[in-house]
């Protein structure tokens, strides 16, 4: 099974998404699990970003969040800076504009063997999904444990 993640920030929605985005792929350049770390944070923490008064004080608070992230990880603090700086929109914006060609309109969106799931959907679509496309590859469809239906490990 192939797992692609691609970018897709909702700027209509946050601004600073793609900046985020740009600085998520700085720390992905060095260490996966940082990567990681820095986006389940950022998802959960929106707030702590767009509350601050201006666009500059947005960006300032992402790239300290980003720092933080890299120095858990022990990432080169040298380079991360210097990506954060250049802040390379390319790779995101390639993403977004492959999005865009296959129809993608919310996130999260998943394609799961060609099945499209738009949105923050139930855990149990989600593995009902990653269950057929198992069957389908004539792969096996593990057991779930009782009264983890709904939920979805890393």
């Amino acid at each position: 099974m192939t797992f692609v993640y691609k970018n897709y920030p909702l700027v209509e929605i946050h601004p600073w998404a793609t900046h985020a985005a740009v600085d998520a792929n700085c720390l992905a350049a060095q260490n996966n699990d940082a990567y990681w770390d820095f986006a389940d944070y950022i998802h959960a923490n929106q707030r702590e970003v767009s509350n601050e008064k201006t666009p500059a004080a947005r960006v300032d608070a992402l790239d300290k969040m980003t720092m933080l992230q890299g120095q858990k990880h022990n990432v080169d603090t040298v380079k991360l800076q210097s990506c954060l700086k250049a802040q390379d929109e390319g790779a995101v914006k390639a993403s977004m504009s492959e999005a865009d060609a296959i129809g993608v309109s919310a996130t999260p969106t998943m394609f799961i063997n060609g099945e499209k799931i738009d949105g923050a959907v139930p855990a149990a679509d989600i593995r009902a999904a990653l269950d057929r496309a198992l069957r389908d590859a004539g792969q096996p469809v593990p057991d779930h444990a009782p009264g983890t239906q709904g939920q979805v490990s890393k």
